[in-house]
């Protein structure tokens, strides 16, 4: 169906959209469809379940807990959820520690009610759509079976497409459709006015630098000393950070934010900031908007999380941070040749003050309006 293709012609019927998240990834991406669904009068039923009913509650939407309505989850109750909901769609993340969304679409192919995953990152394509999790990847990589898959697959560009089919996903389950949260982010951004440094009473003066945490010791199941799946973990990497912070000149003018996950808590770090005792300013800040901190900061120092490809976006200064890596890099914008990780110690310093130096330049390219694209492949289907 054509990308410019009027939705009045379409929207007579009144058609029932069901979406549901779990992840906060893929509650940001769920959320951009909600009020322009409404608006073209179709009926809107959101979910979410655990983190991403706090993503929905900030972007302003009322979510209900799917744990209220259906508690265990299990392809049974699932089934009973949608038979008694009786959509005419279903719009979904895509967890890779969680089954609701698998046993969504599976209860929606059995019903006949199309549905559409939405991926919001550049990785784990195929586990995505397995009975696997994170910490199970060495089973899954296995047996590489994609045994839950919804109707179609919308990715966020053509590099995305093809690491997905790599990893075994059939290219026409597959649509271009760009990804509709950093249509969000951007818009954001170009009426913001920075407060974070204001409110934190830092000074125009101060070095601001944000640390983006990964849940990877939870995730993984691993200490600080290691094994380590990736070859390090948010907390190794935090560590390398502070040290080599601590070689800046004019640490009285320097503070560093650490952005926990929202799936960590503030006393994570406890443990690692007192055994460093930094000798600058340190805040622990899970609240503020990410889009205020990313704007106030002077660089983004994080992994491979989404945090940094939205700081890209708007312009910001980013650096990945990944010492000790042993396996493919994780962080899309390395693999697309666009910027280089930092994986050895002794690189770290250089490339940090270097980084801090020149002015931004990395962009990514994202695709415009794909809110738009996503509903009018949507519209195909009813």
């Amino acid at each position: 169906m054509p990308w410019n293709l009027p939705y009045v012609f379409v929207m007579a019927s009144k058609k029932t959209i069901l979406l549901f998240a779990r992840d906060p990834g893929g509650a940001n991406a769920i959320a951009p469809l909600v009020v322009p669904l409404r608006n073209r009068g179709f009926s809107v039923s959101l979910f979410g379940k655990d983190v991403a009913l706090k993503t929905f509650d900030e972007a302003g939407l009322v979510a209900q807990d799917i744990l209220r309505v259906i508690s265990p989850i299990t392809p049974e109750s699932v089934m009973g959820l949608l038979h008694d909901n009786q959509p005419d769609f279903l719009f979904t993340g895509t967890s890779a520690d969680d089954m609701a969304e698998k046993y969504l679409w599976q209860a929606a192919r059995e019903l006949g009610i199309p549905s559409f995953a939405i991926l919001d990152q550049w990785i784990n394509y195929g586990l995505r759509f397995s009975r696997h999790g994170v910490s199970e990847l060495a089973a899954f990589h296995a047996h590489p079976i994609l045994e839950f898959l919804p109707d179609k697959i919308c990715v966020m560009d053509d590099f995305a497409k093809q690491e997905a089919i790599q990893e075994g996903l059939e290219a026409d389950r597959i649509i271009v459709t760009g990804q509709p949260y950093f249509e969000t982010v951007l818009k954001r951004a170009q009426s913001l006015i920075p407060s974070f440094r204001r409110i934190h009473a830092v000074s125009g003066n101060t070095l601001l630098l944000v640390f983006a945490s990964e849940p990877i010791t939870t995730t993984y199941h691993e200490t600080e000393s290691g094994p380590h799946f990736w070859g390090y973990t948010e907390l190794s990497i935090l560590r390398s950070v502070l040290t080599a912070l601590s070689q800046l000149p004019d640490l009285d003018t320097l503070c560093l934010v650490i952005r926990p996950h929202p799936k960590e808590g503030r006393a994570h770090f406890d443990s690692l900031l007192n055994d460093i005792s930094p000798s600058f300013r340190v805040l622990v800040d899970s609240t503020s908007p990410s889009l205020d901190l990313i704007c106030s900061s002077d660089l983004v120092i994080g992994m491979s999380s989404m945090f940094l490809l939205e700081a890209s976006l708007v312009g910001q200064r980013i650096l990945s941070v990944q010492i000790g890596l042993h396996r493919p890099d994780p962080f899309v914008l390395s693999r697309m040749g666009v910027t280089k990780s930092v994986t050895l110690e002794h690189d770290l310093f250089e490339k940090l003050t270097h980084t801090l130096k020149k002015p931004p330049n990395i962009s990514y390219t994202f695709i415009h309006n794909p809110v738009e694209r996503v509903i009018n492949e949507m519209v195909g289907y009813l």
